[in-house]
C-alpha cells in the first residue's frame, strides 16, 4: 500500500475483494488422524475425533492490514485454535480430501478401517485422494486392500510411512508422529535398495532377514491385489483398481515411501531465525506389547468423554505426554490385556 497510497480511498467492499484475491492457493497438508490411540478393542467402536483438520502457515496477505487480516480470517483457507504448547492461537483448516493426506499409525489401523467400511462415512472415503499409513499399521494387507477396493474407489496416492530416510527399520515398531506442523518427503526410489526393513510380518519367522524396501513395496502391492481377486472384491466404479481381463491390479494407484519432517526455527549467526523441515520420528519410537518393551514410550488413550473439540484447541499437543512404564502396565492390567509371549518372539 505504500506504493499506493489511494487503496484506503477505496470502498471497503472493494478492499476486502482485492485482499481475496491475493489469498493464496491452498496447501496441500498431511493430518493425523487423532486420538494416536484409538481402541477398538477391548473397548468397542471407538472413532477418530471430527472434523479432521490439518496445520497450517499464516498467509502472508494477514500480516499486511487489519482489513487484509480479516479477509484471511473469514476464508476457509485460515482458522484459529488454541495450542497450549505455542501459549497462542495457531491457524488451522478442514481437511479436503481433494489435496489433502489423511495419515494414521499402527494403533489406529483397527479404527480407521471400520470407521472408513461404515457405509455413512463411504461418501468421505470416495473422496479421499491421499492416504499415508505407518509401515507398523500396514498389516494385514487386506484392510487396506478392502478400504480402497470398496470405500477409497478413486485413490490416487497411497503412501508407506517409516520413521526416517535412511537405516534399517521394523515392520513391527511403531513412532509417534510429529507433535509440530508437520509435511510427508519422498523417500526417492534411487535409496529403495538401502533403506532395509526387518521383521518383515508376511514372512515366516526363520525366513525375517532384513528386505530392501523396493522388495517391500512390491510385495504389498501384490499381496493386496492378489487378496481382491482372491476373495472377488467387487465394485463397478473408481479409479484405483483397474479391471483387465477378468483379473486386474491396483495400477491407478501410486505407491510411495515416505516420511515426516517437522517445521522448525533455529537462531543462527547474528541472531537470524532459519527455519527448515526436518526428520524427527526416528526419536519418536513406540515401544511393542511386550513386557520387556513396557518400560518404552506409548501413546497415552485420551477417553472420548475427556477429548477436546480440534476446531477450538490443538489436540495433537497432548499427545506430547506418553505413558509411563507403570502407566502402561497398570492399563494391561485393567483392560486384562493378554498376549503370548512366545508368539511375539517368532512373529
Amino acid at each position: 500500500m505504500a506504493s499506493f497510497p489511494l487503496f484506503c480511498d477505496f470502498p471497503v467492499e472493494l478492499q476486502l475483494a482485492i485482499w481475496a484475491l491475493a489469498l493464496p492457493d491452498l496447501e496441500p497438508e498431511v493430518c493425523i488422524v487423532w486420538p494416536l490411540q484409538i481402541m477398538n478393542f477391548p473397548i468397542a467402536d471407538e472413532e477418530p475425533a471430527l472434523p479432521f483438520t490439518v496445520d497450517t502457515a499464516w498467509p502472508a496477505v494477514a500480516h499486511v492490514c487489519r482489513t487484509a487480516r480479516q479477509v484471511a480470517h473469514t476464508s476457509r483457507a485460515l482458522r484459529l485454535r488454541h495450542s497450549p504448547n505455542a501459549g497462542f492461537a495457531v491457524p488451522y483448516r478442514h481437511f479436503i480430501p481433494a489435496i489433502d493426506t489423511l495419515y494414521w499409525g499402527r494403533n489406529q489401523a483397527e479404527a480407521m478401517y471400520t470407521f472408513l467400511l461404515k457405509p455413512e462415512n463411504a461418501s468421505f472415503a470416495r473422496e479421499l485422494r491421499q492416504i499415508a499409513v505407518e509401515v507398523a499399521g500396514t498389516y494385514p494387507h487386506d484392510q487396506l486392500a478392502n478400504i480402497i477396493r470398496q470405500r477409497a474407489v478413486y485413490l490416487k496416492t497411497l503412501s508407506f510411512v517409516l520413521p526416517s530416510t535412511q537405516g534399517s527399520h521394523s515392520t513391527t515398531l511403531s513412532f509417534l508422529p510429529p507433535a509440530r506442523r508437520c509435511r510427508l518427503r519422498h523417500i526417492p526410489s534411487s535409496s529403495w535398495d538401502e533403506v532395509k526393513l526387518a521383521r518383515v510380518t508376511f514372512l515366516r519367522a526363520g525366513e525375517r532377514v532384513p528386505m530392501p524396501l523396493r522388495e517391500y513395496l512390491d510385495k504389498r502391492r501384490r499381496d493386496m491385489e492378489e487378496y481382491v481377486r482372491g476373495f472377488n472384491v467387487q465394485r463397478e466404479e473408481g479409479t484405483a483398481w483397474i479391471s483387465r481381463n477378468g483379473g486386474g491390479s491396483f495400477s491407478g494407484v501410486d505407491i510411495k515411501a515416505q516420511t515426516f519432517v517437522e517445521y522448525k526455527t533455529t537462531v543462527v549467526e547474528n541472531n537470524r531465525q532459519q527455519e527448515q523441515w526436518a526428520e524427527v520420528c526416528q526419536n519418536r519410537l513406540l515401544g511393542g506389547f511386550e513386557l520387556q518393551d513396557a518400560a518404552a514410550p506409548h501413546p497415552r488413550r485420551i477417553a472420548v468423554a475427556k477429548r477436546k473439540n480440534p476446531e477450538e484447541y490443538r489436540v495433537l499437543d497432548d499427545d506430547s505426554a506418553w505413558w509411563s512404564a507403570e502407566e502402561f502396565k497398570l492399563w494391561l492390567q485393567q483392560t486384562n490385556f493378554s498376549f503370548d509371549q512366545e508368539w511375539y518372539r517368532t512373529n
